[in-house]
């Protein structure tokens, strides 16, 4: 198998693989004419518009995958072809129509003055045969004419084919015939592209440069439907400020965006068993997390700092009055009420030892006795010591009163 059939065989298996149908159509045309026309680039963008689901296809839709028939094909020694001459040129810079070049079978050397057509010719054979893309230039009419020509360029190409002569028409911007394409051209400008950095000659069969061409054909069109993205979009909504942090409700909120679908924001609204279980554990942390908090332990250290104080000041109010002095005095007052209670004792017991009324001496007599004895002193007989043993005084014995000046008192 020859190196053209193994790459063709590569290129189709790769592209039965890889390729979309628009992009075997745009490498169909770049094997076909060298490039591609506008024309040709928006009836492949509306191919890819079917392809991708955007266009609804037409019926029937045309199968344009690519075949071997379309790359191109080895040569066969048995089948040569030479170029016999270049002829009846048109619309080519400055050369004058009519006019023949012979090419010969071995070697043909073109010569004249500056500016004499030798580069029209050349020109042309880089448009009609292969030669790299880069290299392949402009061809314009004369400038020089008055009323210059807007037709395109032509020629005649006088081949043999081993079988006899054969006349190849070419017009430029047109496919050129199958015979023109078993022909390469190789000039200066061509070398600038395949000499490397240290001289060497590095050819690459002409087929990759289509395949650089579908590359930029691919691209053209993904920049095409960008603009159609960019042109569609939604205005720029309203700019919403959300508290967004890091909990997942704040997370929640921060990835809500124009894209978002109006069911998957109803269903953040709805209110689960889930979230109210949520809600009554962070309701419980809240609360641990007040009575834990910096202000609230600071309070009740507050309070138990006053506490603290208060106690301390009673402390040293008490063990300030604690010395041997005040010692002294609270034990004598103690003796000295210890004393007094025996007197009171023994005077009661001297002055009523004979009364017949049951809990004299006792501290509810006592009690009685302090009243009756302050109702006498501010009430009865204010300024006046207790018992009254003045004259006209009253008291009373039994159901009966009596006053001092009366002699038959009872008791006498």
């Amino acid at each position: 198998m020859s190196v053209t059939a193994q790459i063709n065989k590569a290129l189709l298996e790769w592209s039965q693989e890889a390729l979309y149908p628009w992009q075997h159509e745009a490498f169909r045309q770049i094997l076909a004419k060298g490039s591609l026309s506008e024309q040709d680039k928006n009836e492949i963008y509306e191919r890819a518009q079917i392809d991708l689901g955007f266009a609804a296809p037409p019926a029937p839709l045309p199968n344009v995958v690519l075949t071997g028939a379309d790359l191109p094909s080895a040569i066969v020694q048995a089948d040569r072809v030479w170029l016999v001459a270049l002829r009846d040129l048109e619309n080519v810079n400055a050369l004058k129509p009519k006019q023949r070049l012979v090419i010969g079978k071995q070697l043909t050397v073109v010569y004249g003055e500056n500016g004499s057509g030798k580069s029209g010719y050349a020109r042309v054979l880089k448009k009609a045969a292969r030669c790299t893309e880069k290299a392949i230039e402009l061809i314009l009419p004369d400038v020089f004419q008055t009323a210059a020509s807007s037709a395109p360029a032509k020629a005649i190409f006088e081949l043999n084919k081993g079988t006899g002569p054969l006349d190849v028409p070419w017009q430029d911007g047109q496919p050129p015939a199958e015979e023109l394409k078993r022909f390469a051209v190789f000039d200066s400008k061509c070398a600038r592209h395949f000499l490397s950095d240290s001289n060497q000659l590095s050819f690459a069969p002409a087929v990759f440069d289509a395949l650089r061409l579908l590359g930029e054909a691919t691209d053209a069109i993904k920049q095409k439907f960008l603009g159609v993205v960019r042109e569609s979009a939604p205005p720029t909504p309203p700019v919403y400020q959300f508290m967004v942090d890091q909990t997942s409700v704040g997370k929640a909120l921060g990835a809500i965006s124009v894209l978002t679908s109006p069911d998957a924001i109803t269903a953040l609204g709805q209110w689960t068993e889930q979230d109210a279980t949520s809600l009554a554990t962070k309701e419980t942390e809240l609360a641990k997390l007040k009575t834990l908090s910096p202000q609230a332990i600071r309070q009740q250290l507050s309070r138990e700092k006053r506490d603290a104080t208060t106690l301390q000041i009673k402390i040293a109010s008490v063990v300030s009055e604690l010395n041997d002095a005040s010692v002294a005095i609270l034990k004598q007052q103690v003796t000295e009420v210890q004393t007094q209670e025996l007197a009171y004792q023994t005077a009661v017991k001297l002055a009523f030892n004979d009364s017949k009324i049951e809990g004299v001496g006792t501290d509810a007599w006592k009690s009685l006795i302090e009243a009756a004895a302050k109702f006498s002193t501010t009430e009865a007989y204010k300024e006046q010591s207790f018992p009254t043993t003045a004259v006209d005084s009253v008291f009373r014995h039994g159901s009966e009163t009596w006053t001092r000046d009366q002699s038959a008192c009872p008791d006498g």
